[in-house]
Protein backbone atom coordinates (compact mmCIF):
# COMPACT_ATOMS: atom_id res chain seq x y z
CA UNK A 1 0.00 0.00 0.00
CA UNK A 2 0.81 3.52 -0.30
CA UNK A 3 -0.28 7.01 0.69
CA UNK A 4 -2.09 7.40 -3.02
CA UNK A 5 -3.31 3.81 -3.26
CA UNK A 6 -3.84 0.95 -1.92
CA UNK A 7 -2.48 -2.85 -2.55
CA UNK A 8 -3.48 -6.35 -1.39
CA UNK A 9 -1.27 -9.08 -0.96
CA UNK A 10 -1.68 -12.65 -0.14
CA UNK A 11 0.37 -15.21 2.90
CA UNK A 12 2.14 -13.61 4.98
CA UNK A 13 1.52 -10.10 4.45
CA UNK A 14 -0.89 -8.82 7.44
CA UNK A 15 -2.69 -5.47 7.16
CA UNK A 16 -0.96 -3.07 9.65
CA UNK A 17 -3.68 -2.43 12.18
CA UNK A 18 -3.15 1.32 13.74
CA UNK A 19 -5.00 0.62 16.72
CA UNK A 20 -5.06 -3.14 17.67
CA UNK A 21 -1.88 -3.73 17.24
CA UNK A 22 -1.42 -7.16 19.89
CA UNK A 23 -1.64 -9.95 17.71
CA UNK A 24 1.75 -9.10 16.29
CA UNK A 25 3.81 -12.72 14.82
CA UNK A 26 7.37 -12.84 14.06
CA UNK A 27 6.35 -14.36 10.77
CA UNK A 28 4.65 -11.66 9.23
CA UNK A 29 5.65 -8.45 7.98
CA UNK A 30 4.14 -4.93 8.75
CA UNK A 31 4.40 -1.63 6.28
CA UNK A 32 3.98 1.79 7.11
CA UNK A 33 3.90 4.11 4.71
CA UNK A 34 4.61 7.79 3.43
CA UNK A 35 3.35 10.64 6.41
CA UNK A 36 3.17 7.65 9.32
CA UNK A 37 4.66 6.85 12.06
CA UNK A 38 3.56 9.55 14.02
CA UNK A 39 5.25 12.30 12.59
CA UNK A 40 5.20 13.09 8.85
CA UNK A 41 7.60 14.93 7.62
CA UNK A 42 8.90 16.33 10.61
CA UNK A 43 8.27 14.12 12.91
CA UNK A 44 5.82 15.30 14.92
CA UNK A 45 2.23 15.70 14.83
CA UNK A 46 0.19 13.33 12.88
CA UNK A 47 -0.91 11.31 16.11
CA UNK A 48 -3.87 10.48 17.23
CA UNK A 49 -6.73 8.41 16.23
CA UNK A 50 -9.60 9.11 13.56
CA UNK A 51 -13.50 8.05 13.47
CA UNK A 52 -14.53 5.29 11.19
CA UNK A 53 -16.19 6.64 8.40
CA UNK A 54 -19.89 5.64 7.70
CA UNK A 55 -19.36 4.23 4.59
CA UNK A 56 -16.36 1.97 5.96
CA UNK A 57 -16.74 -1.42 4.12
CA UNK A 58 -16.66 -4.09 7.06
CA UNK A 59 -13.46 -5.55 5.94
CA UNK A 60 -11.70 -2.69 6.96
CA UNK A 61 -13.21 -2.25 9.85
CA UNK A 62 -11.48 -1.85 13.42
CA UNK A 63 -8.15 -1.05 10.50
CA UNK A 64 -8.73 2.69 10.51
CA UNK A 65 -6.88 5.13 12.53
CA UNK A 66 -3.53 6.60 12.33
CA UNK A 67 -0.38 5.16 13.73
CA UNK A 68 1.43 7.18 16.68
CA UNK A 69 4.51 7.58 18.69
CA UNK A 70 2.83 6.55 22.18
CA UNK A 71 1.18 3.20 21.40
CA UNK A 72 2.36 2.40 17.49
CA UNK A 73 5.75 2.66 17.85
CA UNK A 74 6.52 0.24 20.93
CA UNK A 75 4.45 -2.72 19.74
CA UNK A 76 6.08 -2.01 15.96
CA UNK A 77 9.40 -2.32 18.35
CA UNK A 78 8.28 -5.13 20.03
CA UNK A 79 7.47 -7.23 16.45
CA UNK A 80 11.23 -6.40 14.76
CA UNK A 81 12.93 -7.28 18.39
CA UNK A 82 10.85 -10.45 17.90
CA UNK A 83 11.98 -11.61 14.59
CA UNK A 84 9.56 -9.39 12.58
CA UNK A 85 10.16 -7.89 9.15
CA UNK A 86 9.54 -3.93 8.96
CA UNK A 87 8.91 -2.31 5.79
CA UNK A 88 9.22 1.47 5.65
CA UNK A 89 8.48 3.82 2.50
CA UNK A 90 8.78 7.19 1.78
CA UNK A 91 8.57 9.88 5.12
CA UNK A 92 7.36 7.08 7.56
CA UNK A 93 10.99 5.58 7.07
CA UNK A 94 12.58 8.65 8.16
CA UNK A 95 10.09 8.32 11.08
CA UNK A 96 10.77 5.05 12.08
CA UNK A 97 14.42 5.49 12.05
CA UNK A 98 14.14 8.14 14.35
CA UNK A 99 11.98 6.18 16.36
CA UNK A 100 14.16 3.11 16.36
CA UNK A 101 17.46 4.40 16.94
CA UNK A 102 19.03 3.51 14.06
CA UNK A 103 22.22 4.89 12.51
CA UNK A 104 20.87 6.74 9.53
CA UNK A 105 20.93 10.56 8.84
CA UNK A 106 19.31 12.94 6.29
CA UNK A 107 21.79 12.94 3.37
CA UNK A 108 20.70 16.53 1.87
CA UNK A 109 21.87 18.64 4.54
CA UNK A 110 24.12 21.77 3.89
CA UNK A 111 26.16 22.82 7.29
CA UNK A 112 23.83 20.86 9.11
CA UNK A 113 20.67 22.20 7.58
CA UNK A 114 18.21 20.71 5.25
CA UNK A 115 18.84 22.15 1.80
CA UNK A 116 15.99 24.80 0.93
CA UNK A 117 14.15 24.76 -2.16
CA UNK A 118 16.55 27.07 -4.08
CA UNK A 119 18.85 23.91 -4.10
CA UNK A 120 16.96 21.34 -4.29
CA UNK A 121 13.70 20.27 -5.69
CA UNK A 122 12.36 17.01 -7.47
CA UNK A 123 8.88 16.38 -7.04
CA UNK A 124 7.02 13.57 -8.63
CA UNK A 125 10.02 12.58 -11.32
CA UNK A 126 11.34 9.27 -11.89
CA UNK A 127 15.37 8.76 -10.91
CA UNK A 128 17.86 5.99 -11.49
CA UNK A 129 19.61 4.04 -8.77
CA UNK A 130 22.20 1.35 -8.03
CA UNK A 131 21.14 -1.50 -6.83
CA UNK A 132 23.16 -4.27 -4.38
CA UNK A 133 21.26 -7.42 -6.42
CA UNK A 134 23.10 -9.80 -4.16
CA UNK A 135 21.27 -8.80 -1.12
CA UNK A 136 18.01 -10.47 -0.58
CA UNK A 137 16.06 -7.27 -1.25
CA UNK A 138 17.44 -6.65 -4.71
CA UNK A 139 16.89 -10.24 -6.11
CA UNK A 140 16.28 -10.06 -9.54
CA UNK A 141 16.58 -7.01 -10.02
CA UNK A 142 18.91 -5.08 -12.82
CA UNK A 143 21.86 -2.95 -11.75
CA UNK A 144 20.32 0.22 -11.69
CA UNK A 145 16.19 0.60 -11.95
CA UNK A 146 14.26 3.93 -12.47
CA UNK A 147 12.38 5.01 -9.20
CA UNK A 148 9.36 7.19 -8.55
CA UNK A 149 10.94 9.98 -6.51
CA UNK A 150 8.12 12.44 -4.78
CA UNK A 151 10.27 14.81 -2.44
CA UNK A 152 11.31 11.82 -1.08
CA UNK A 153 13.96 11.00 2.15
CA UNK A 154 17.84 10.25 0.78
CA UNK A 155 19.66 8.50 3.69
CA UNK A 156 23.18 8.46 5.04
CA UNK A 157 24.56 5.93 6.93
CA UNK A 158 26.40 7.32 10.37
CA UNK A 159 30.19 5.95 11.30
CA UNK A 160 28.13 3.72 13.67
CA UNK A 161 26.16 1.91 10.69
CA UNK A 162 29.10 -0.81 9.72
CA UNK A 163 29.19 -2.15 13.26
CA UNK A 164 25.46 -2.57 13.75
CA UNK A 165 25.20 -4.30 10.53
CA UNK A 166 23.54 -1.91 8.51
CA UNK A 167 24.01 -1.76 4.41
CA UNK A 168 22.67 -0.03 1.34
CA UNK A 169 20.03 -1.87 -0.10
CA UNK A 170 20.11 0.75 -3.20
CA UNK A 171 21.90 4.21 -3.59
CA UNK A 172 22.54 7.31 -5.86
CA UNK A 173 25.58 6.62 -8.03
CA UNK A 174 25.11 9.47 -10.26
CA UNK A 175 25.12 13.60 -10.12
CA UNK A 176 22.48 13.24 -13.09
CA UNK A 177 20.21 10.57 -11.87
CA UNK A 178 17.16 11.87 -13.39
CA UNK A 179 15.04 9.92 -16.09
CA UNK A 180 12.00 11.87 -16.26
CA UNK A 181 10.59 14.60 -14.42
CA UNK A 182 11.99 17.68 -12.88
CA UNK A 183 15.20 17.37 -10.78
CA UNK A 184 16.19 20.71 -9.41
CA UNK A 185 19.92 20.16 -7.77
CA UNK A 186 19.96 16.68 -8.41
CA UNK A 187 23.76 16.36 -8.27
CA UNK A 188 23.36 16.79 -4.28
CA UNK A 189 21.88 13.22 -4.40
CA UNK A 190 24.94 11.53 -5.62
CA UNK A 191 26.09 9.14 -2.46
CA UNK A 192 22.78 9.07 -0.66
CA UNK A 193 21.32 5.92 -0.05
CA UNK A 194 17.86 4.77 -1.29
CA UNK A 195 17.15 1.66 0.53
CA UNK A 196 19.00 0.64 3.74
CA UNK A 197 18.17 -2.63 5.52
CA UNK A 198 18.59 -2.39 9.48
CA UNK A 199 19.08 -5.71 11.28
CA UNK A 200 16.92 -4.77 15.18
CA UNK A 201 16.97 -7.32 17.64
CA UNK A 202 16.08 -10.80 15.97
CA UNK A 203 14.15 -8.85 13.04
CA UNK A 204 15.19 -6.29 10.91
CA UNK A 205 13.79 -3.06 8.88
CA UNK A 206 14.02 -1.94 5.37
CA UNK A 207 13.90 1.79 4.94
CA UNK A 208 12.87 2.77 1.08
CA UNK A 209 12.98 6.50 0.54
CA UNK A 210 11.49 6.45 -3.12
CA UNK A 211 7.44 5.70 -3.63
CA UNK A 212 8.39 2.10 -4.71
CA UNK A 213 5.06 1.51 -4.63
CA UNK A 214 3.25 4.62 -5.92
CA UNK A 215 -0.39 4.14 -6.90
CA UNK A 216 0.48 0.54 -8.20
CA UNK A 217 2.09 2.11 -10.99
CA UNK A 218 5.91 1.36 -11.04
CA UNK A 219 6.66 -1.94 -11.77
CA UNK A 220 9.72 -1.09 -11.56
CA UNK A 221 10.82 -1.20 -8.68
CA UNK A 222 7.60 -3.88 -7.20
CA UNK A 223 10.86 -6.56 -6.70
CA UNK A 224 11.35 -4.31 -3.49
CA UNK A 225 8.48 -4.90 -1.12
CA UNK A 226 7.67 -8.41 -3.17
CA UNK A 227 11.50 -9.62 -1.91
CA UNK A 228 10.79 -8.40 1.22
CA UNK A 229 7.32 -10.00 1.83
CA UNK A 230 9.39 -13.24 0.72
CA UNK A 231 12.44 -13.37 2.53
CA UNK A 232 10.71 -12.75 5.56
CA UNK A 233 9.50 -16.02 5.55
CA UNK A 234 13.02 -17.67 5.03
CA UNK A 235 15.10 -18.60 8.00
CA UNK A 236 18.92 -17.13 7.50
CA UNK A 237 20.96 -19.23 8.78
CA UNK A 238 24.36 -18.11 9.87
CA UNK A 239 27.61 -19.94 8.33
Amino acid sequence: TDACGACRFVGQLRRLDAQRMDALDSGAIRIPVAGSGGGGRAGAGGGGTLDEPANLPAEYKGQFGRLSADKTIPKLREFVNNGGTLVAIGNSATNIAQHLLLPVENHLLENGAALPRTKFYVPGSVLSVKVDNTHPAGYGMTEHVDAFFDASPVFKLTPAAAAQGVKAVAWFDSQTPLRSGWAWGQEYLNGGMAAIEAPVGKGRVLLFGPQIVQRAQPHGTFKFLFNAIMSATVTRITP
